[in-house]
């Protein structure tokens, strides 16, 4: 109510003010007429989701090989992300506070590198974890091979349709299934 009485009060101002140079408007506009306010409302701050923040680590800090390729070499990356279009994904010495999902079509490597939640990997190529902590579960898909070395997982280690595992000295806590089985 409050926003209609300063809006037709700014609108009569105006008008009045108008009014007072031209003549020719002079009498049209009635105290009776209704003036109709349209509001907007603020633009929203655009979202952060874990695909558009692993886009924009890759822009910013990745050494890129290419246009499909990224390459994280320390630092932290707040909350959860998601490589997904990336022909290769490496993060190295990174930690990640949250879970991180990596999709590509060629090799994927995390190395010396902690999760704080569950790392998805899903990859046509080739999976290399090593020296590496997930404090959720490690989950390697669709790979040809899989190389965990001395990795240390707290949830449970699934490959999923993945040809061929290797690798030694893991520590995993909970159930492995998979290929992966023979490794852990």
């Amino acid at each position: 109510m409050r926003r209609l009485v300063g809006a037709v009060a700014l609108m009569t101002m105006i008008l009045g003010t108008a009014a007072c140079g031209r003549d020719d408007i002079a009498g049209q506009v009635k105290e009776t007429d209704t003036v109709t306010v349209t509001e907007t409302a603020a633009p929203t701050a655009r979202q952060e989701t874990p695909n558009t923040r692993a886009d924009e680590l890759c822009k910013a800090r990745g050494r890129t090989e290419g246009d499909q390729a990224c390459v994280l070499t320390g630092g932290t990356i707040d909350h959860d992300v998601a490589f997904d279009g990336q022909r290769v994904v490496k993060l190295v010495n990174v930690t990640v506070t949250g879970s991180a999902k990596i999709i590509a079509s060629g090799p994927v490597t995390v190395v010396g590198s902690t999760v704080g939640g569950t790392l998805s990997i899903r990859s046509e190529n080739t999976v290399t974890v090593r020296a590496t902590t997930v404090r959720g579960s490690l989950e390697i898909s669709s790979a040809r091979t899989a190389t965990l070395t001395r990795a240390t997982v707290r949830g449970t280690l699934d490959c999923d349709a993945v040809d061929r595992a290797t690798g030694g000295g893991n520590a995993i806590a909970g159930q492995t299934t998979g290929v992966c089985a023979d490794i852990a």
